[in-house]
């Protein structure tokens, strides 16, 4: 029974982790003079390489320059595409997610260790 509960609460901790790693991303893009948009649409691009797998995760008014993309984590690669009647366009340039930095990186102690050599003897 213990070792059953045990996995239970691993097994929860790993699932709500996961889940407090999510976090919503804001992309934006300049418009192009002279072209008018219907819509932007935000993909997420997945796989080595081409072809690739695009999952749609956004669209926007083409008259807006961003898009919120809820859930993204470190590692998604996403593209934007905009539309204009049945056509839409190429794929953007490519965007990554990165974990941050981690913050301020600082030595927290030091352990200086005394090496005492003796002299073989003869």
């Amino acid at each position: 029974m213990k070792i059953s509960r045990m996995l239970l609460v691993v097994f929860l901790m790993a699932a709500f982790s996961s889940i407090a790693m999510c976090d919503d991303t804001v992309f934006g893009w300049d418009k192009v003079p002279g072209q008018t948009w219907e819509k932007v649409r935000i993909y997420q691009r997945s796989g080595a390489a081409a072809p690739y797998t695009y999952t749609l995760k956004a669209e926007v008014d083409g008259s807006q320059t961003t898009a919120t993309v809820t859930n993204t984590v470190p590692g998604m690669i996403f593209i934007a595409r905009s539309t204009m009647g049945f056509m839409e366009s190429n794929d953007s340039n490519a965007v990554g997610i990165k974990p941050d930095a981690p913050g301020t990186f600082r030595v927290i102690t030091t352990t200086t260790t005394t090496v005492v050599v003796s002299p073989s003897n003869p």
